[in-house]
């Protein structure tokens, strides 16, 4: 079939690429060595690493400013207004359940 054809000549040309690669290796002076391996692989992993790094940091970043937006979005008076009006109305259940201080 033709696509058993197009494998069979995928897999030739792939071996026929190794065969070439692996017949230069002993051509690379050492700078082409260090500049493969150094600037073609190992920046590229590194850089990827640091971009996944910063934005990490950065959606923490994000939610604890959004978490503390919202805990301070409440003004102090507010509160206090709010906690006052609530003491005064379980003072009231408690006088009714028959609860007395002084």
């Amino acid at each position: 079939t033709e696509s058993a054809d197009l494998r069979k000549q995928l897999k030739l040309a792939e071996a026929a690429l190794d065969l070439n690669a692996y017949n230069k290796y002993p051509e690379l002076t050492v700078s082409e060595i260090k500049s493969l391996v150094v600037e073609d692989k190992w920046l590229n992993v590194l850089e990827t690493a640091i971009h996944g790094e910063t934005d990490r940091i950065s959606q923490g970043l994000t939610h604890r400013v959004k978490e503390l937006a919202g805990r301070y979005e409440s003004p102090m008076p507010s509160l206090t207004k709010e906690v006052a009006i609530l003491e005064a109305t379980v003072n009231q259940h408690l006088e009714k359940m028959g609860f007395r201080w002084s």
